[in-house]
């Protein structure tokens, strides 16, 4: 007889909701993905903390910039949070600043309110404070390309 203590579903549900700090990288770095054509693509420079590794780092602000900071609730089951995450697909060294690199991540269109540069700007650049992952500096949008 199973119990909802020893059902693997019901614990993989619990574990989903068990409080406490994550990596990134699992969910946020992909770099294996080959951004789609409907995708927005950001590159950001990134002044990672000491000890974070670069990985990291770009999942960082693939995941802080997109759903990284939802909350997670029972509703998280209702929707495909896969179709709404961004990816961090490739990291780059910057040519004499050994401490930074250039993170390139792929936002779906879907994540961003049609027609509104506003709410794209402001959930891709200005959620960049205050994380642990990045330096004072944090990270920087260097260049943006949106679909045709």
């Amino acid at each position: 007889m199973t119990t909802p203590m020893s059902d693997p579903q019901a614990a993989a549900v619990r574990d989903a909701y068990r409080p406490g700090v994550r990596e990134y990288r699992e969910a946020y770095f992909d770099p294996s993905y080959a951004p789609a054509d409907t995708d927005i693509l950001a590159a950001f420079r990134v002044t990672p903390q000491p000890g974070v590794a670069a990985e990291e780092a770009g999942a960082a602000v693939a995941a802080e910039s997109s759903t990284g900071t939802w909350t997670t609730v029972w509703s998280d089951l209702l929707t495909d949070l896969d179709r709404y995450r961004a990816r961090c697909y490739q990291i780059a060294p910057v040519s004499g600043q050994p401490d930074q690199l250039i993170a390139y991540i792929a936002y779906p269109l879907d994540l961003f309110e049609k027609g509104s540069v506003v709410n794209l700007l402001s959930s891709s650049s200005a959620t960049c404070s205050g994380s642990r992952h990045c330096g004072r500096c944090g990270w920087r949008i260097c260049a943006c390309r949106s679909p045709t």
